[in-house]
């Protein structure tokens, strides 16, 4: 417990002293070397005190910056970039880490899946149907593929999309081979693509990602999840309940202790890139389905 606390308050130490060169690097012109350094001797410390802490680190940062050949840190905004980035998963990995264990998750959303395809396979199947839009907005369904599909949300993707000019992104590999909303995943080419449009491209500023639910609930049509407004601040969570409501849907807001999964997890980015988890009831992606689609398809033309 006590070699926990330690590794614990170093962490919080080391989110410190991002904040501190993020602040230097925006207002002075030089690098911060010293402080650079500084930074570079706590990620020893943490490494010494565990030996996984690696692991953490990987989690910590977007896959674009180990895997791209394209990042130049000799740039000062580039590496300004990285350090916002890295201090922003940061932060979103300790609040997680909190609103895990009082909700006693015990760490779901990170179990394992019986199968996974953890290599990029492009060349053999993309795993994914991409169609480029004009809209700010992407629209993943990562369960669009049976067996184990979310029935009709891919009919309500691609309609929304066409409709509103959002992009969307839907998967072609089943759910029993890999789950793209999983951190496992993160690798996939499913996922690399949301990456190069946030984070490469800066195409994207909201991710929407659509599942259906089998649970059956008269008093809910529409359930979202934000990691407790970790991924979406509380202008763009309203704006999107009231747009649901207008069109006659009971829409809730975290509710059967539901908060969303990976991929608004690790690729939101608040304020620049805002992610929601959209649960669609039975109801909803049946009889209901044409007022789902009206109401993602105003949300969605307020963005520019």
């Amino acid at each position: 417990m006590e070699d926990n606390t330690v590794l614990f308050f170093e962490v919080l130490k080391l989110y410190t002293e991002l904040v501190e060169l993020e602040k230097r690097l925006s207002t002075e012109k030089n690098m911060q070397h010293e402080l650079i350094q500084n930074i570079m001797r706590r990620i020893k410390r943490l490494n010494k005190l565990n030996k996984d802490n690696w692991i953490f680190f990987i989690k910590s940062l977007p896959l674009e910056f180990f895997l791209s050949s394209s990042t130049d840190f000799t740039s000062k905004d580039n590496f300004m970039r990285f350090v916002r980035i890295f201090r922003k998963h940061l932060e979103k990995n300790i609040a997680y880490s909190r609103y895990s264990s009082k909700l006693h998750l015990k760490d779901a959303i990170f179990k394992e899946n019986k199968l996974q395809l953890l290599f990029p396979m492009e060349e053999f199947n993309p795993g994914y149907l991409y169609k480029e839009g004009w809209k700010p907005v992407l629209i993943t369904v990562p369960h669009a593929t049976p067996p184990f599909s979310d029935k009709n949300v891919d009919k309500i993707a691609l309609q929304t999309a066409k409709l509103s000019g959002a992009h969307v992104l839907i998967s072609t590999i089943s759910r029993i081979y890999v789950d793209p909303n999983r951190p496992e995943a993160r690798i996939t080419p499913f996922r690399r693509i949301i990456e190069r449009l946030t984070l490469r491209e800066g195409k994207i500023k909201v991710i929407l990602d659509l599942h259906g639910t089998l649970r059956s609930d008269e008093e809910i049509d529409v359930e979202i999840g934000v990691f407790r407004k970790l991924t979406a601040d509380e202008e763009i969570i309203e704006k999107l309940l009231t747009h649901f409501q207008k069109r006659g849907l009971k829409c809730e807001l975290e509710v059967n202790n539901f908060i969303g999964g990976d991929i608004i997890l690790h690729h939101s980015l608040v304020p620049d890139i805002q992610a929601i988890q959209i649960e669609l009831y039975p109801k909803a992606r049946n009889i209901l389905r044409r007022n789902v689609i009206e109401a993602l398809t105003e949300f969605i033309k307020d963005f520019k």
